[in-house]
């Protein structure tokens, strides 16, 4: 029987406390080789100390973090930074002004035979298509030319992990959906085992194998992006990766009745309940509840209703590629397709979701 191989990163119950602020509560999970994970949560959420405790740069209190099979941090072992083979991009790059681009790539590479490093560099400035900044200087880069340079660095070493901590946010739009496609094709060309932080709801789905959402130093789930948006199974992801409109609804026998309709009700719900219905998920509909256009918004391709619906004490939002041409005050009847409803209850603090697939 084959044995599973074993992750390249694992973290079990990893607890770091600041006084009596608690920065990462038991967080626990793993990462395979060649895994690229990003880790999402609001500014403060113990992003940026987890990957200061995987790099080395912190210690924890209790728990373990291993790579590749091996504790590096908990029972009482302590492997230091420059001994992990942990590479980390940094937000603002941190490129030696005094060294050329290339002096720059290669500056981690000390402890290599001179021929091998020249070798290993080129290598990586041949990857990335920089063979033209190679003997420029940080000061006549630009930023999306710095990134690249910090990419290179940081990748140079071949690093067991790859700790990159809001790499793309301080890049212009269009420049940052280029360089992210770039970044991602090489780490997955290298296989490199990564962990991008964000912030961002749409980069963390976009970009990752795996989606890490953290709250209040905790990780409140892990998963697919396609899985986590799709079948969130908490009312802070839900709300975390999407816009929603929460509405109250309450149980009857085999039915689920809020203001927008009634729904096939799911297995174990009980109590104070409210459903979440996304603002695309709405449509005009004939047969579905009343509503009163009170706004209109023009957001690009998408155009923005507000409404308000009888029994509901904030308004509904709607979002749609078509234009409805409705002026504020107009009535229209509004309906949602029973698999697009999610239901929590109504305490968001709960962990556990009800079977929305069922629905």
């Amino acid at each position: 029987m084959n044995e599973k191989p074993l992750p390249t990163l694992s973290l079990k119950s990893v607890t770091r406390s600041f006084g009596s602020v608690m920065a990462l509560n038991a967080v626990s999970f793993d990462i395979a080789k060649g895994e690229i994970v990003c880790l999402v949560g609001q500014s403060g959420c113990g992003k940026s100390t987890l990957l200061r405790v995987i790099a080395g740069v912190e210690e924890i209190d209790r728990g373990a973090v291993t790579l590749a099979g091996e504790t590096v941090n908990g029972e009482g072992i302590f492997v230091e930074p420059e001994h992990r083979n942990v590479g980390f991009m940094f937000q603002d790059y941190a490129l030696f002004p005094h060294l050329t681009a290339r002096q720059n790539i290669g500056f981690g590479l000390n402890g290599m035979r001179r021929k091998d490093a020249v070798a290993r560099v080129e290598d990586i400035i041949a990857r990335l298509g920089i063979a033209s900044l190679a003997d420029r200087y940080p000061h006549q880069l630009s930023g999306g030319e710095q990134q690249r340079i910090a990419l290179a660095r940081a990748l140079a070493p071949q690093p067991r992990v790859l700790l990159m901590d809001e790499p793309f946010s301080n890049l212009d739009r269009g420049l940052r959906d280029t360089i992210r496609r770039e970044t991602i094709a090489l780490l997955r060309a290298l296989g490199t085992t990564a962990i991008i932080v964000t912030h961002d709801p749409e980069e963390a789905l976009a970009l990752g194998d795996k989606v890490v959402l953290m709250h209040k130093g905790k990780v409140i789930e892990t998963g697919t992006g396609d899985a986590i948006y799709s079948f969130p199974q908490t009312a802070y992801a839900a709300a975390f990766f999407s816009q929603v409109n929460k509405i109250p609804a309450r149980r009857s026998g085999d039915w689920l009745d809020c203001a927008l309709g009634r729904f096939p009700a799911p297995c174990g719900s009980s109590g104070p309940l409210q459903v979440f219905i996304r603002p695309q998920a709405l449509t005009f509909s004939d047969t579905g509840a009343e509503a009163r256009v009170s706004g209109r918004v023009l957001l690009g391709e998408i155009e923005e209703v507000t409404l308000d619906v009888d029994g509901l004490d904030e308004p509904v939002v709607m979002r749609t590629s078509a234009r409805c041409g409705l002026d504020v005050g107009h009535s229209v009847r509004i309906g949602v397709d029973p698999k697009d409803v999610l239901v929590f209850a109504a305490d968001e603090s709960a962990r556990s979701a009800l079977p929305r697939g069922q629905v």
